[in-house]
């Protein structure tokens, strides 16, 4: 079975991942696939699955939303993500 595309982001600051997810999801019908915090909530890595035009659109949106920053530290989208990969974000990113 061909797994969802996926969009990867890591941001700086729990806060800022909230509001841009929140954008995100008024864009379209995304899923949270993974999130995972480290350095106390100062760096966020959200994974979200859906369409991938939406994914892309909400990769745009992101790079617009902090584009005089340097809060948005990576962003990508995966259109045909491997099966390996999948597992391991349903692993919790843990290996």
């Amino acid at each position: 079975m061909k797994a969802s595309p996926i969009l990867i982001f890591e941001i700086q600051h729990f806060s800022n991942a909230i509001r841009l997810l929140d954008k995100m999801s008024k864009l379209g019908d995304v899923q949270v696939v993974h999130a995972q915090k480290a350095l106390g909530g100062r760096l966020i890595t959200i994974v979200l699955s859906g369409e991938l035009s939406l994914l892309k659109a909400c990769r745009e949106y992101a790079l617009n939303m902090f584009s005089n920053s340097k809060l948005l530290k990576v962003i990508d989208t995966i259109p045909s993500p491997g099966t390996q990969l999948i597992d391991f974000l349903n692993k919790g990113g843990q290996v």
